[in-house]
This record gives structure tokens, C-alpha cells and sequence, in this order.
């Protein structure tokens, strides 16, 4: 039997220790309703504006040697011989192709540059992307693309992105030790000069990210 009693305004409520129950009860349902309906507003949301989750891929990389000076609070490595110039950076979220950074000329010629492969692949190979304001190039093995001169706002840039020794893995994310291996070779007139890039992913991780809408 329920027992009644009279709150403080002279009107009758459950007993506190049903009170408390219902309380749960209701605290529980309340729990349970906005498990299943919070998804499905913010999905409902999310696609009125745009605005999804995605996956994505980060990986860190460090230098397999001793040869590369950490920049940038060790966000980036850098490595030179004479004006040509190689940056490599440390952590990425570049999927397919996770090794990023840069080659600069700070000499007074231009220079040709190739991407040689430490391992044995096909002739026309895709190893990677050339980035710029535009759309990203193709990247093949041993082809070369034009650096020109510094000049007096500075060194000329371009950026690159290169793909692991192995094949991209199904889970998105790469082994720890995974290996980056090539030579980056700078051609002038006065000659050629080479820059090994021997790189492995030190962590690596997979995570859901939200990308606002418009």
C-alpha cells in the first residue's frame, strides 16, 4: 500500500522513499530517451548544415639517423648540403602518402629535383604528391620537376608528400616502424647533389574528427 503524505504547500505526495524511487526511474528513462535521440539530432543537424564526422589518420615520424636538426620544437627536421635544402615534417595527418615537407632552393641557379626510391619499384610508380596552391601532381619515380633560383623575397618552395616503403594498410593506419626511404637528388650545373630521406613512424593513430559545415 502507498502511504500518502502532505508537502509543505498542504498537498499530498508520495512518500520520499517512493519519491526517490520514482525519481530514478524517471532519471533512468530520461537517460535512455536521450541516448537514442541525441544521435539522432545532431545527425539531423550535422546534415541540414553540412557538418560530418570523419576518420582520420595521424602518424609521427623520427629521423633513422642523426643527421637531420629538429626545428620548430621538433615539429620539423631539416637537412642541407650547399643551397638545396630538404624539410621533413614530424607529424602529419596525411592519409596515403604521410610523409610531408619540403625542398627549398637558397642557391643563385636552378636546380632539378628527382625522388629516387631506396627500393625496387616500377618505372612509372606513383611515390607520391607534389602540393601547391593547386590541385596535387603526381609524383613518379626519378621524375624530375624544376627549382628555380632564390631570389630577393627568398628561397623558392615546393612541397611534397611521399608514401611509405610498404603499401598503404586496410586499417588506415600504419605500423609503428614502417619505413620512408629515399634519396632526393638535386641537379646544376656544378653538379649533382644527393640527400638521403630515411624516415620511420614512431606512433600512429586513427580517430573520429568533426568537420563543421558551412
Amino acid at each position: 500500500m502507498t502511504s500518502v503524505i502532505a508537502d509543505g504547500a498542504g498537498l499530498p505526495s508520495l512518500h520520499p522513499m517512493w519519491s526517490r524511487q520514482g525519481a530514478a526511474a524517471a532519471s533512468c528513462t530520461a537517460i535512455r530517451v536521450g541516448a537514442v535521440c541525441a544521435p539522432l539530432l545532431l545527425a539531423s543537424l550535422c546534415a541540414a548544415c553540412g557538418t560530418h564526422i570523419t576518420q582520420v589518420t595521424q602518424v609521427r615520424f623520427r629521423p633513422d639517423g642523426d643527421e637531420w636538426e629538429p626545428r620548430d620544437q621538433k615539429r620539423t627536421a631539416l637537412r642541407r648540403s650547399g643551397g638545396a635544402e630538404v624539410t621533413v615534417d614530424l607529424a602529419t595527418e596525411q592519409p596515403e602518402f604521410p610523409l610531408t615537407g619540403a625542398v627549398r632552393n637558397r642557391g643563385a641557379e636552378p636546380l632539378r629535383v628527382a625522388y629516387q626510391p631506396e627500393r625496387e619499384v616500377r618505372g612509372d610508380a606513383v611515390i607520391g604528391r607534389l602540393l601547391g596552391s593547386g590541385e596535387p601532381e603526381p609524383l613518379l619515380a626519378g621524375a624530375g620537376f624544376d627549382l628555380p633560383a632564390a631570389d630577393a623575397e627568398g628561397p623558392s618552395v615546393r612541397r611534397f608528400a611521399l608514401r611509405l616503403d610498404e603499401a598503404w594498410p586496410d586499417t588506415g593506419v600504419p605500423a609503428v616502424g614502417a619505413t620512408v626511404s629515399y634519396v632526393v637528388v638535386f641537379q646544376s650545373s656544378a653538379g649533382e647533389t644527393r640527400i638521403p630521406l630515411r624516415f620511420r613512424v614512431a606512433w600512429a593513430n586513427r580517430s573520429p574528427r568533426l568537420v563543421l559545415g558551412l
